[in-house]
């Protein structure tokens, strides 16, 4: 299996902090047979919070990776890929907490025939802390960032004898560019009640065009062939939208117009492999660069 830089569709398989006495989940069998992936993916997005009952729960199962391409420094070689954790995640409502089912995901088999398995992270939350989250508001909304941490158990070609990498976690590694992958695109959405169900919250455009310039990420990510990159813009402008593989390379490059507020840009990745790239909008200001992970 081909994936680069793996930022593993796992991708997401995150979300609060660790919390030794929060509920276990299960692997849902219905992804058993599978390809790696996470399940729900960024548009169907996590259940809501609501203050008006009595807990939260919500449930992400992931297959994991087996191997992936990784660029270090020039060298891209077939990384083989022993586990998974989670290495750190920002954004979430306080007194919400994650568990695992496993400290980490560990891929059975021997290298390089590794096998992928399921692992899933139950999202818990009491009532009291939904209704902390709001903070008096009607509608909250908490942007997830998830960085995902993966093991190298080995390369092909060895990159032993230039950097040790082998048996080494992703934060471990200390090469520059090297690093757990943020995975982004994921939100708890926090409601008082039920009532009108997980509707998104009420917008002022007048509000959103004295944002300053930004890239909100892609919807869905990770993503099969079609997503959305979504970008506020504070004013009307020309911009460069470019898309790069794990080597730097540009897959993708075409110039895009801008209004001013809320943009969509739609991307089309039929033609690329699975894997993680980066995309990015070039404006007159400078450059601002995100990631987005492809799983075929």
């Amino acid at each position: 299996m081909k994936i680069k830089l793996f930022t593993l569709g796992i991708s997401l398989f995150l979300l609060t902090t660790f919390q030794i006495n929060a509920q276990t989940c299960t692997p849902n069998p219905e992804y058993a047979d599978e390809d790696f992936g996470v399940w729900p993916d960024t548009v169907i997005n996590l259940p809501c919070a609501y203050g008006n009952q009595a807990s939260y729960e919500a449930v992400i199962d992931l297959k994991t990776l087996t191997d992936t391409l990784i660029s270090i420094q020039g060298f891209e070689v077939r990384a083989y890929i022993s586990a998974f954790r989670i290495h750190a995640v920002t954004g979430i409502p306080a007194n919400f907490s994650y568990t695992p089912n496993a400290e980490e995901w560990t891929n059975t088999g021997t290298a390089p025939n590794f096998e992928s398995v399921q692992g899933c992270v139950s999202i818990n939350a009491t009532q009291a802390a939904v209704q902390a989250a709001l903070n008096g508001q009607p509608a909250v909304d908490f942007p997830i960032v998830v960085r995902v941490d993966a093991k190298i158990h080995s390369t092909n070609p060895s990159l032993a004898p230039f950097f040790d990498v082998n048996n080494k976690w992703l934060s471990e590694i200390a090469v520059p560019g090297v690093e757990p992958i943020p995975v982004t695109g994921y939100k708890v959405k926090v409601r008082t009640n039920d009532n009108n169900g997980c509707t998104e919250l009420p917008s002022s455009v007048s509000e959103l065009n004295k944002l300053p310039f930004k890239i909100e990420g892609n919807v869905p990510n990770p993503f099969y062939s079609n997503t959305q990159i979504v970008i506020n813009s504070e004013k009307t402008q020309t911009a460069q939208f470019q898309v790069y593989n794990a080597l730097g390379a540009v897959v993708h490059n075409q110039q895009v117009q801008l209004t001013t507020g809320k943009n969509n840009i739609d991307f089309t990745a039929n033609e690329l492999n699975s894997g993680v790239y980066h995309y990015s909008i070039i404006t007159n200001a400078g450059k601002v660069t995100k990631s987005m992970l492809i799983a075929k």
